[in-house]
């Protein structure tokens, strides 16, 4: 366990000299100060408008870097010659796979951390309270976030960096959909073909929408408890344990040459 904690210290801090956390951070908050001169929409809350972009453009950025540093850090792996640390230091296979998930996971929960802060200060300065609900949505979209880096880290087991990075987001597409989808296959359309298929979807890819309460928490409905604490955590656990087994299984499975 040290060892992967050393490991993934050591790629955090190489990955943390990339100037794309600031901008991100920066791109999220001037996209609050310009909504917060323009939100008079009392619909809810006086700063509805406010709030979906809060949410609306953190979301983004989560998921934004997610992809970014999963393409960024996989890709240099490949064009420096895969596999160099393994071979230099003697660092075994799951040592190196889950220093590098860590790694990647530690750059998402900073840069949310990082929100958290800015969303405390303004929701304070601006209501003159905190919302824990919209608190707790960020973190909902960290956990978003992780699985698309965790899809992008299996595909590219699998595939080149390009075309897992083209697979992850077809799968995050559809997966943020699921529940529309499903809702047109059950209620609207009732077509036994059509249900067939999108209940495969629904349960054979990771459904996002678990993690998507933007709509109901900036329009203040009142929400299940477990479904909007309890639910997302557990649906989280087995999702990204189920996508690390996958790519470990072909990962330690993988012959290791240097510039694959």
């Amino acid at each position: 366990m040290k060892q992967i904690l050393v490991l993934s210290l050591f790629l955090y801090k190489s990955m943390l000299k990339q100037k794309s956390t600031t901008l991100f951070v920066l791109i999220s908050l001037g996209l609050l100060v310009i909504t917060y001169f323009i939100s008079d929409v009392n619909i809810a809350s006086r700063f509805k408008l406010f709030e979906d972009v809060l949410l609306s453009s953190q979301m983004l950025m989560l998921h934004m870097a997610a992809f970014f540093y999963a393409y960024d850090y996989l890709q240099k792996e490949r064009i420096g010659g895969i596999f160099i640390l393994p071979f230099s230091t003697g660092i075994k296979r799951p040592i190196y796979f889950l220093g590098t998930w860590f790694s990647l996971v530690a750059i998402v929960m900073l840069l949310t951390v990082v929100f958290l802060l800015i969303d405390i200060i303004f929701l304070f300065f601006v209501e003159s309270t905190i919302e824990m609900i919209l608190v707790w949505q960020i973190i909902l979209y960290m956990f978003s976030s992780i699985i698309l880096l965790s899809l992008v880290l299996m595909f590219s087991q699998f595939v080149s960096m390009m075309n897992a990075m083209i697979y992850s987001a077809i799968v995050f597409m559809i997966g943020t959909s699921l529940d529309e989808i499903y809702y047109y296959a059950y209620i609207i359309s009732e077509d036994v073909v059509v249900q067939k298929i999108v209940s495969i979807l629904y349960y054979a890819l990771p459904n996002f929408s678990y993690f998507d309460y933007q709509t109901k928490v900036v329009n203040r409905v009142e929400l299940d408890l477990a479904s909007f604490y309890i639910e997302p955590i557990v649906y989280f656990s087995v999702i990204v344990s189920m996508i690390l087994s996958i790519a470990y299984f072909k990962f330690s499975r993988r012959v290791l040459k240097v510039g694959e």
